[in-house]
């Protein structure tokens, strides 16, 4: 549960970081039309895993609901098919999220992050927390920058990630529950 905190906050800086780096492309490639989108038996994290391999302009993050413990059992995912045509990203994600409506999208530059629709409004929630101006020196990793940047969270500081897992690219999970616990 806290290592999802970690990546997603991790997966956020890196895509931060490029974005300074790049021209905004975010727009463009989410009104880009894909000509077909065929899911069967299928979840939101599925769907978003195979818009990984189709926009490779946009980077995804995907945050699944948080549980009260972590031992409580798996919260559970909506299967459903969807067959689309002609249609843009963002239409995909519209569908995507319609079709479980747990889950909600926005985009932030060439981040696209899905998550919880419930956290919209919650101020309580870490990534809905204003981060006050500072300036960061000597970090050389990404992991540095995260919690550099979480010191600077107004507290609550709540579920926060206490040990370290390696990433992997969210296109080598399509099917699968990388974030189980």
């Amino acid at each position: 549960m806290s290592v999802r905190i970690g990546v997603l906050l991790l997966l956020t800086v890196t895509a931060l970081c490029a974005r300074d780096s790049q021209m905004e492309p975010g727009p463009t490639a989410l009104a880009s039309r894909v000509p077909s989108f065929h899911l069967k038996h299928a979840t939101v994290f599925d769907g978003v895993a195979e818009l990984t391999t189709i926009q490779s302009d946009l980077s995804f993050s995907f945050e699944e609901p948080l549980k009260a413990k972590s031992t409580d059992p798996p919260i559970p995912q909506a299967f459903f098919d969807l067959t689309l045509e002609n249609k843009t990203i963002g239409e995909i994600l519209d569908a995507l999220c319609g079709k479980d409506m747990t889950y909600t999208w926005s985009r932030d530059g060439i981040m696209v992050n899905v998550f919880p629709r419930l956290v919209l409004s919650d101020n309580s929630y870490l990534l809905n927390r204003q981060v006050l101006p500072f300036q960061m020196q000597g970090a050389t990793q990404a992991e540095q920058a995260v919690f550099a940047i979480v010191a600077h969270v107004a507290p609550p500081l709540s579920r926060l990630p206490t040990h370290r897992r390696g990433v992997t690219p969210l296109t080598q999970f399509r099917g699968t529950r990388p974030f189980a616990d």
